[in-house]
């Protein structure tokens, strides 16, 4: 696994991953992408996957479809 940050992309409308080491593009993400989330204000390290919503847009939900989260520049994970 990667550790890495997001910036979307306006002209793909999409979320990017960049190499949290190296500052390199990894992948751009698309609905059922698997994401390991890092939240900012824990420890932890949390599986799921990236989803769409036509109203929402992209968004982060972990395994059991209990958590979502909007995705937004900068957040953490692992691909």
């Amino acid at each position: 696994m990667t550790e890495v940050y997001l910036k979307f992309n306006q002209q793909s409308e999409r979320f990017e991953c960049y190499n949290a080491l190296t500052d390199k593009f990894e992948q751009t993400l698309t609905c059922g992408n698997p994401f390991m989330l890092i939240p900012d204000d824990e420890d932890l390290e949390v599986p799921g996957r990236i989803e769409y919503d036509s109203i929402h847009g992209y968004y982060w939900v972990d395994v059991e479809e209990f958590t979502r989260q909007k995705l937004e520049n900068g957040m953490r994970g692992y691909v």
